[in-house]
């Protein structure tokens, strides 16, 4: 069973949701980021989103599973997100497949939360936002 929810996460200290779409009113990027027992990292890369100046986008937690509470522990710590959690660790590859079909963007990028935040938004989203008319800075 797959189970898709918007996180409404605390709002104090954030500007807005994650999953507003920005100033220009749609979500033009999902951000897929599969989870297995990430701890501190999930919440790390989820700050990283949080930073850019880039808006236009939606974050997507996809919890394969988790038992070590990583994913309510991000619920807690960081701005609201939508989460598709998995009854059982299914693996990388159908974690990432199962956040792109809950995706509403045009373009999607996929992110371990295994890996921390900074660099990442260039290396996994590349040129795609200049592509698409957008820019994007990277996380200090």
């Amino acid at each position: 069973m797959i189970i898709v929810h918007e996180n409404r996460g605390p709002e104090k200290g954030y500007s807005g949701a994650v999953t507003d779409g920005g100033e220009r009113g749609g979500t033009r990027v999902s951000v897929v980021i599969p989870n297995w027992n990430g701890g501190e990292m999930l919440t790390e890369v989820l700050r990283g989103l949080e930073a850019q100046e880039f808006d236009s986008f939606e974050a997507i937690v996809v919890d394969d599973g988790s038992t070590d509470g990583s994913l309510e522990h991000a619920r807690q710590k960081c701005r609201p997100f939508r989460a598709v959690e998995l009854e059982r660790n299914v693996g990388f590859a159908a974690a990432c497949n199962a956040g792109a079909e809950a995706a509403r963007g045009e373009l999607r990028a996929h992110r371990s939360s295994r890996t921390g935040a900074k660099g990442y938004a260039r290396a996994s989203i590349g040129s795609a936002p200049e592509r698409a008319g957008l820019t994007m800075a990277e996380p200090s």
